[in-house]
Protein backbone atom coordinates (compact mmCIF):
# COMPACT_ATOMS: atom_id res chain seq x y z
CA UNK A 1 0.00 0.00 0.00
CA UNK A 2 1.03 3.63 -0.29
CA UNK A 3 1.23 3.79 3.48
CA UNK A 4 3.70 0.92 3.73
CA UNK A 5 6.03 2.21 1.01
CA UNK A 6 5.88 5.98 1.47
CA UNK A 7 9.28 7.69 1.45
CA UNK A 8 11.32 4.46 1.38
CA UNK A 9 12.91 2.43 -1.36
CA UNK A 10 13.15 -1.32 -1.49
CA UNK A 11 10.60 -4.06 -1.14
CA UNK A 12 8.68 -4.28 2.08
CA UNK A 13 7.35 -7.62 3.18
CA UNK A 14 4.86 -8.13 5.93
CA UNK A 15 4.69 -10.68 8.68
CA UNK A 16 1.23 -11.51 9.86
CA UNK A 17 0.58 -11.41 13.57
CA UNK A 18 -0.83 -14.54 15.24
CA UNK A 19 -4.58 -14.97 15.29
CA UNK A 20 -5.63 -15.68 18.86
CA UNK A 21 -9.13 -16.09 20.22
CA UNK A 22 -10.24 -14.28 23.36
CA UNK A 23 -13.51 -14.70 25.30
CA UNK A 24 -15.97 -12.23 23.80
CA UNK A 25 -17.03 -9.27 25.92
CA UNK A 26 -20.74 -8.97 25.21
CA UNK A 27 -22.57 -5.71 24.97
CA UNK A 28 -25.88 -5.45 26.80
CA UNK A 29 -28.53 -7.79 25.46
CA UNK A 30 -26.19 -10.39 23.93
CA UNK A 31 -25.81 -13.97 25.07
CA UNK A 32 -22.73 -15.04 26.97
CA UNK A 33 -20.47 -17.31 24.86
CA UNK A 34 -19.22 -20.72 25.95
CA UNK A 35 -15.87 -20.59 27.79
CA UNK A 36 -12.79 -21.07 25.61
CA UNK A 37 -10.86 -24.33 25.96
CA UNK A 38 -7.34 -24.03 27.29
CA UNK A 39 -4.51 -25.43 25.17
CA UNK A 40 -1.65 -27.38 26.65
CA UNK A 41 1.78 -26.10 25.63
CA UNK A 42 5.28 -27.51 25.99
CA UNK A 43 7.72 -25.09 27.61
CA UNK A 44 11.41 -25.23 26.68
CA UNK A 45 14.16 -23.29 28.44
CA UNK A 46 11.89 -21.09 30.59
CA UNK A 47 13.29 -17.90 32.11
CA UNK A 48 13.75 -18.23 35.88
CA UNK A 49 13.11 -15.41 38.31
CA UNK A 50 16.04 -14.62 40.58
CA UNK A 51 14.27 -13.55 43.77
CA UNK A 52 12.03 -15.52 46.16
CA UNK A 53 8.30 -14.90 45.73
CA UNK A 54 6.85 -15.80 49.14
CA UNK A 55 7.65 -12.53 50.91
CA UNK A 56 6.48 -10.48 47.92
CA UNK A 57 3.10 -12.23 47.90
CA UNK A 58 2.58 -11.44 51.55
CA UNK A 59 3.34 -7.76 51.04
CA UNK A 60 1.39 -7.12 47.86
CA UNK A 61 -1.67 -9.37 47.89
CA UNK A 62 -4.88 -8.51 49.71
CA UNK A 63 -7.36 -10.91 51.28
CA UNK A 64 -8.88 -11.63 47.87
CA UNK A 65 -5.53 -12.74 46.47
CA UNK A 66 -5.32 -9.90 43.91
CA UNK A 67 -2.28 -7.65 43.61
CA UNK A 68 -2.36 -4.09 44.87
CA UNK A 69 -2.71 -2.22 41.53
CA UNK A 70 -0.23 0.44 42.66
CA UNK A 71 2.59 -1.97 43.52
CA UNK A 72 3.84 -2.67 39.99
CA UNK A 73 3.28 0.95 38.98
CA UNK A 74 5.56 2.03 41.83
CA UNK A 75 8.24 -0.46 40.82
CA UNK A 76 8.14 0.62 37.18
CA UNK A 77 8.27 4.30 38.10
CA UNK A 78 11.37 3.66 40.20
CA UNK A 79 12.96 1.81 37.28
CA UNK A 80 11.94 4.65 34.92
CA UNK A 81 10.89 2.23 32.22
CA UNK A 82 8.07 -0.07 31.17
CA UNK A 83 9.86 -1.91 28.35
CA UNK A 84 6.54 -2.83 26.70
CA UNK A 85 8.13 -4.39 23.63
CA UNK A 86 10.13 -7.59 23.36
CA UNK A 87 13.23 -8.19 21.28
CA UNK A 88 12.13 -10.12 18.20
CA UNK A 89 8.72 -8.46 17.96
CA UNK A 90 7.50 -7.13 14.62
CA UNK A 91 6.43 -3.51 15.10
CA UNK A 92 6.31 -0.11 13.43
CA UNK A 93 8.84 2.57 14.34
CA UNK A 94 9.58 6.12 13.25
CA UNK A 95 12.37 6.50 10.70
CA UNK A 96 14.41 9.63 11.46
CA UNK A 97 14.78 10.66 7.81
CA UNK A 98 11.10 11.55 7.33
CA UNK A 99 9.33 11.03 10.69
CA UNK A 100 7.05 8.33 9.27
CA UNK A 101 6.29 4.87 10.71
CA UNK A 102 7.68 1.78 8.95
CA UNK A 103 7.54 -1.93 9.72
CA UNK A 104 10.50 -3.83 11.10
CA UNK A 105 11.72 -6.23 13.78
CA UNK A 106 13.30 -5.27 17.12
CA UNK A 107 16.86 -6.66 17.22
CA UNK A 108 18.10 -5.57 20.65
CA UNK A 109 17.36 -3.47 23.74
CA UNK A 110 19.92 -1.33 25.59
CA UNK A 111 19.11 -1.18 29.31
CA UNK A 112 21.39 1.81 29.86
CA UNK A 113 19.96 4.07 27.16
CA UNK A 114 16.53 2.37 27.32
CA UNK A 115 16.42 2.31 23.53
CA UNK A 116 15.86 -0.37 20.91
CA UNK A 117 17.64 -1.23 17.70
CA UNK A 118 15.15 -1.93 14.93
CA UNK A 119 15.87 -3.45 11.54
CA UNK A 120 13.30 -2.23 9.03
CA UNK A 121 12.06 -4.65 6.39
CA UNK A 122 14.35 -3.03 3.79
CA UNK A 123 17.39 -3.83 6.02
CA UNK A 124 17.87 -0.24 7.26
CA UNK A 125 18.70 -0.12 11.00
CA UNK A 126 17.81 2.62 13.45
CA UNK A 127 18.03 3.28 17.20
CA UNK A 128 14.62 4.28 18.59
CA UNK A 129 13.04 4.98 21.96
CA UNK A 130 9.89 3.26 23.18
CA UNK A 131 7.65 6.23 22.38
CA UNK A 132 8.71 5.93 18.72
CA UNK A 133 7.43 2.36 18.49
CA UNK A 134 3.90 1.02 18.08
CA UNK A 135 2.21 -2.25 17.23
CA UNK A 136 0.81 -2.69 13.75
CA UNK A 137 -2.07 -4.76 12.46
CA UNK A 138 -2.62 -6.59 9.17
CA UNK A 139 -5.69 -6.87 6.95
CA UNK A 140 -7.74 -9.84 8.14
CA UNK A 141 -6.12 -9.91 11.58
CA UNK A 142 -8.31 -10.71 14.58
CA UNK A 143 -7.93 -7.95 17.16
CA UNK A 144 -9.87 -6.07 19.80
CA UNK A 145 -11.17 -2.65 18.80
CA UNK A 146 -12.72 0.19 20.76
CA UNK A 147 -16.40 0.58 19.87
CA UNK A 148 -17.54 4.21 19.53
CA UNK A 149 -20.80 3.40 21.32
CA UNK A 150 -19.30 2.88 24.77
CA UNK A 151 -15.49 3.10 24.32
CA UNK A 152 -14.99 -0.51 25.44
CA UNK A 153 -12.89 -3.03 23.51
CA UNK A 154 -14.60 -5.86 21.63
CA UNK A 155 -13.45 -8.63 19.32
CA UNK A 156 -13.11 -7.43 15.74
CA UNK A 157 -11.42 -8.11 12.41
CA UNK A 158 -9.29 -5.64 10.43
CA UNK A 159 -10.95 -5.10 7.04
CA UNK A 160 -8.68 -2.41 5.62
CA UNK A 161 -5.34 -0.80 6.43
CA UNK A 162 -5.71 2.78 5.22
CA UNK A 163 -2.93 4.89 3.68
CA UNK A 164 -2.98 7.26 6.66
CA UNK A 165 -2.27 4.42 9.09
CA UNK A 166 -5.84 4.05 10.38
CA UNK A 167 -7.94 0.89 10.17
CA UNK A 168 -11.46 -0.11 9.13
CA UNK A 169 -12.84 -2.93 11.26
CA UNK A 170 -15.87 -5.20 11.60
CA UNK A 171 -16.95 -6.23 15.10
CA UNK A 172 -17.33 -9.99 15.45
CA UNK A 173 -20.46 -10.23 17.58
CA UNK A 174 -22.82 -8.10 15.49
CA UNK A 175 -21.00 -7.34 12.20
CA UNK A 176 -21.03 -3.59 12.93
CA UNK A 177 -18.43 -1.78 10.81
CA UNK A 178 -16.41 1.27 11.87
CA UNK A 179 -13.82 3.19 9.89
CA UNK A 180 -10.78 5.31 10.67
CA UNK A 181 -9.70 3.53 13.84
CA UNK A 182 -6.40 4.85 15.17
CA UNK A 183 -3.62 2.56 16.34
CA UNK A 184 -4.58 3.37 19.94
CA UNK A 185 -8.14 2.13 19.23
CA UNK A 186 -6.87 -1.38 18.54
CA UNK A 187 -5.02 -3.87 20.67
CA UNK A 188 -3.71 -7.41 20.45
CA UNK A 189 -6.05 -10.20 21.45
CA UNK A 190 -5.09 -12.55 24.25
CA UNK A 191 -6.75 -15.86 25.07
CA UNK A 192 -6.93 -18.01 28.17
CA UNK A 193 -4.15 -20.58 28.06
CA UNK A 194 -1.95 -18.39 25.84
CA UNK A 195 1.80 -18.39 26.52
CA UNK A 196 2.93 -14.76 26.99
CA UNK A 197 5.31 -12.56 28.94
CA UNK A 198 4.11 -10.78 32.07
CA UNK A 199 5.60 -8.45 34.66
CA UNK A 200 6.43 -10.09 37.97
CA UNK A 201 5.64 -7.90 40.97
CA UNK A 202 8.92 -8.90 42.63
CA UNK A 203 11.23 -6.95 40.31
CA UNK A 204 9.15 -5.31 37.56
CA UNK A 205 10.70 -7.49 34.84
CA UNK A 206 8.95 -9.59 32.18
CA UNK A 207 8.94 -13.40 32.43
CA UNK A 208 7.22 -16.21 30.51
CA UNK A 209 3.79 -17.12 31.84
CA UNK A 210 0.43 -18.65 30.94
CA UNK A 211 -2.81 -16.67 31.04
CA UNK A 212 -5.19 -18.44 33.42
CA UNK A 213 -8.14 -16.05 33.24
CA UNK A 214 -9.20 -12.86 31.47
CA UNK A 215 -11.41 -10.55 33.54
CA UNK A 216 -14.05 -8.04 32.43
CA UNK A 217 -12.11 -5.23 34.15
CA UNK A 218 -9.14 -5.75 31.78
CA UNK A 219 -7.02 -7.57 34.34
CA UNK A 220 -5.62 -11.08 33.99
CA UNK A 221 -4.58 -13.94 36.22
CA UNK A 222 -1.37 -15.66 35.17
CA UNK A 223 0.94 -18.50 36.18
CA UNK A 224 4.68 -18.13 35.65
CA UNK A 225 6.86 -20.98 34.39
CA UNK A 226 8.01 -21.77 37.93
CA UNK A 227 4.40 -22.24 39.10
CA UNK A 228 4.04 -18.88 40.87
CA UNK A 229 0.58 -17.36 40.32
CA UNK A 230 -0.22 -13.66 40.06
CA UNK A 231 -3.80 -12.37 40.06
CA UNK A 232 -5.31 -9.07 38.99
CA UNK A 233 -2.43 -8.09 36.71
CA UNK A 234 -3.24 -5.17 34.42
CA UNK A 235 -3.52 -6.10 30.76
CA UNK A 236 -0.92 -3.46 29.87
CA UNK A 237 1.61 -5.44 31.91
CA UNK A 238 1.21 -8.48 29.65
CA UNK A 239 2.77 -8.66 26.19
CA UNK A 240 3.19 -11.08 23.30
CA UNK A 241 6.32 -13.21 23.28
CA UNK A 242 9.30 -12.90 20.97
CA UNK A 243 8.39 -13.26 17.32
CA UNK A 244 4.68 -12.59 17.87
Amino acid sequence: SKYAKKGRKGSLSTTASPKAQVPKKKRKGNRKPAPAKKKKMVITNPIKKTKPMASVETETNGSNGRNDPNTIETILAAKEKTNRFAVGQHVEAIWSNDGEYYKGVLKSYNKTSKKYKIEFYDDVEEIVSENQIRYFYEKGERVQAKWSGDKYFYDAKVDTVNDDGTYNVTFTMDSVKEEGKKNSDLRKRFSEGEYVQAIWVGDGEYYEAFIDKLHEDDTVDITFDDGVKQKGLKREHVRKRKGS
